[in-house]
């Protein structure tokens, strides 16, 4: 069983009559990689400080390794924050900087310098000792920030947008040196972002939140190819969803009416007529057909298309005025681009059900 390093239990925030967190429960695991994924102003940052004790909870618990935490200040939590400007001081070189916590705590400096250069191998930055912040790129700087932050062997480690000031080469480089960190000491790393690429790709979980509520918390791979919301399947990655009704059903089968002339057939899972359903599919699981199939064969016209390496991400028109998004290899879509009219299948494996209006 997963040991739970902390736990939040009816956490609620509010900013006078402004609720901004609704009633939370949560427990995070020891050693894994957390992130709160949501648009601004879901709640994801005000959590964050409230574990680190920057803010208190306005009712509710928090707990780190099983120790109720009101009342604790931030600096006698063993919770670190590396903040989306870094917070490096300026007139510091990067040895002060890194050394700067272990200083506060009146570590004898044998001990404190090496454990700096420990810190500056780990974030592969050994003889950048004597440079300060102005000196370094924004991917050094925040390496800095990162080796300041572990030096105090923090049980957990609070990662705040720290990304989002980097051009998108370095912030894919930056993932990697993260994730290969965080694997290497078994810190548990909190992460906010809104970027649901860094969340996919650098996350054991994903925390999505919506308005001060957890939408759905789970893998990466189980919230990009079976969201359980149509919230969760707009924001994570690109999808074409459809919403209708069930219009009738036969055995295993059912057909989900989307408007007067557009109709889908989906699989039966104990639905009755008019119940309201959503369909999810990704661009990248239609698929281009040449003959009708039973079910589920459009014609379709391209609209519009945008180049992205190996891939061109297509707008296609449907004879339904529905608009398609489809993802196609480079080699295939170049010889399918000219044609007037093109045929698409969606496959009962590759869609997506969600009951309801979630």
């Amino acid at each position: 069983m997963e040991k739970v390093i902390i736990k939040l239990e009816n956490i609620k925030k509010s900013y006078g009559d402004k609720n901004i967190i609704k009633n939370l429960n949560l427990e995070i695991y020891e050693g894994e990689i957390l992130t709160f994924l949501g648009p601004s102003g879901c709640g994801k940052t005000t959590i964050l400080r409230m574990i680190s004790g920057l803010e208190d909870a306005t009712s509710g618990k928090i707990y780190l390794d099983g120790k109720d935490m009101t009342g604790v200040e931030a600096k006698d939590r063993e919770i670190n924050t590396i903040f989306q400007s870094y917070a490096l001081f300026p007139h510091m070189n990067v040895y002060d900087n890194i050394a700067f916590g272990l200083k506060m705590k009146k570590v004898p400096k044998e001990e404190i310098a090496k454990k700096v250069k420990e810190m500056l191998g780990l974030v592969k930055l050994t003889g950048y000792e004597k440079r300060k912040p102005s000196e370094l790129s924004g991917g050094e700087q925040q390496r800095v920030a990162i080796a300041r932050a572990l030096i105090n062997n923090p049980k957990v480690l609070l990662l705040d947008e720290p990304l989002s000031a980097l051009d998108k080469k370095l912030k894919k480089q930056m993932r990697i040196e993260l994730k290969e960190l965080q694997q290497k000491l078994g810190i548990t790393f909190i992460y906010v972002t809104h970027d649901q690429s860094e969340a996919l790709s650098l996350s054991n979980r994903i925390m999505l939140m919506h308005n001060g509520k957890i939408v759905e918390l789970t893998t990466p791979k189980d919230l990009y190819e079976h969201p359980k919301t149509k919230f969760a399947a707009d924001f994570i990655g690109d999808a074409n969803i459809f919403s209708g009704k069930i219009l009738n059903v036969k055995d295993t089968l059912a057909e989900v009416l989307i408007n007067a002339d557009f109709k889908i057939v989906i699989n039966n899972d104990n639905f009755k007529e008019n119940d309201k359903v959503t369909i999810v599919i990704r661009p990248e699981n239609i698929k281009l057909v040449t003959k009708d199939k039973d079910y589920n064969t459009y014609n379709i016209k391209i609209k519009s298309s945008i180049y992205d390496g190996a891939y061109y991400t297509v707008i296609a028109k449907m004879e339904t005025n529905k608009e398609l998004k489809i993802l196609l290899p480079k080699d295939k879509y170049e010889l399918l681009k000219d044609k007037d009219m093109l045929k698409v299948h969606f496959s009962f494996e590759d869609m997506v059900i969600i009951k309801g209006e979630r």
